[in-house]
């Protein structure tokens, strides 16, 4: 090596001890005439290298850690150990990882415990977690990696891996999913019979009561909200999950029904003191028919009088009638052949008249 102060000529060693002459250590002279700009510098994070000696100059990382982040020596590293197993991490080889399985399996559980505790302790040590997915550079990294090799944050929203699943479960299984194996299914039984005492949770009373009072703890408190907003009160306690709830008006004390459902929407009001107020099916469904741009009236009394005709199409001569549950009961007066006389007088007017019932336009539209 040539000192370029004096121009002499050393081997490595002996021009460390020539630079005593000089009154410089190596990484001095190294920082004066052989270091270049980027140099010193880790290439992941920015941080300063550590200085190993005049001929290989700075590492050109800071840690290990960004060393093993640098793509170059992924690259380095992966295409190694394709030439070497084949895969591009050894423990993706099929004979490394069933020796990594049937190294596990013959250990005890005592020894299973042990192992898992200390990578567990481990773990808190040095990162304040008992494991590193909880670590926020971790998960990131991940959802980078899949990103790359999928286009989706999460591997198990690539169709490319849903598939992959499903074409190793069919192959060690014969099923798509593992837990529709019989193995899966009948330890699942166990399990609840040990845990519950039936074959299944949606049997066990426990479990039951544990939903409605979940139910219940989030819908009675929003059913005293909405009944305030009406100003109603209830006649009964509502403690089931029944459909109707008996309602008592705060201004006319007048009792009816109506539905969860109505007053969850802000509908529901007393139908006495507000006589006129057109019920939310009611309007939904010329809303549906506006939307079909077929032209209508409602409230037509004078086709069949004196019944009244909710809603009229007379382009194409039929009329709905929409059925409330309470108003077009025997409760509110309706006697049992209301709504087949309905019929019959619209028939006779050659119109064809279509019922529909509050329950079936709530909750069965598409039929």
């Amino acid at each position: 090596m040539k000192c370029i102060i004096c121009g002499k000529i050393f081997s490595n060693k002996g021009f460390s001890a020539h630079l005593k002459v000089h009154n410089m250590l190596v990484k001095e002279y190294f920082d004066t005439y052989l270091k270049t700009a980027g140099i010193g510098i880790c290439e992941i994070c920015g941080k300063s290298t550590k200085f190993l000696s005049i001929k290989k100059g700075y590492s050109r990382f800071c840690s290990n850690k960004c060393s093993n982040n640098a793509p170059s020596v992924l690259t380095k590293r992966e295409n190694t150990w394709m030439l070497k197993y084949g895969a591009k991490h050894p423990a993706k080889k099929e004979e490394i990882k069933n020796k990594v399985k049937q190294t596990w399996t013959l250990k005890s559980l005592k020894e299973k415990q042990i192992i898992s505790r200390k990578r567990k302790n481990t773990c808190i040590k040095r990162y304040g977690v008992s494991s590193t997915n909880q670590l926020a550079e971790v998960k990131d990294k991940k959802k980078i990696t899949c990103l790359k090799n999928y286009g989706v944050v999460n591997p198990m929203q690539s169709v490319v891996v849903q598939q992959k699943i499903k074409n190793n479960n069919l192959d060690k299984y014969g099923v798509t999913c593992t837990l529709n194996t019989k193995e899966s299914i009948e330890k699942k039984k166990q399990t609840w019979l040990k845990n519950y005492g039936v074959t299944h949770p949606a049997k066990s009373d426990i479990i039951k009561r544990k939903k409605i009072s979940k139910f219940f703890d989030k819908r009675i408190p929003a059913v005293a909200v909405f009944l305030k907003n009406l100003n109603l009160s209830l006649v009964e306690p509502y403690t089931s999950a029944q459909s109707v709830i008996k309602l008592r008006c705060n201004i006319c004390k007048a009792q009816f029904e109506s539905l969860y459902f109505y007053l969850q929407q802000g509908y529901g009001k007393c139908p006495y003191c507000y006589p006129r107020y057109k019920s939310i099916g009611e309007q939904s469904i010329g809303n549906f028919i506006k939307d079909l741009s077929i032209d209508y009236i409602q409230n037509v009394k004078n086709i069949i009088p004196p019944l009244e005709i909710d809603i009229y199409i007379p382009e194409k001569k039929i009329a709905v009638e929409y059925n409330g549950l309470y108003w077009h009961s025997e409760k509110a007066g309706k006697d049992k052949n209301y709504h087949l006389n309905k019929l019959k007088l619209c028939s006779e007017k050659d119109i064809r008249l279509i019922q529909i019932f509050e329950d079936e336009w709530l909750f069965k539209q598409d039929i």
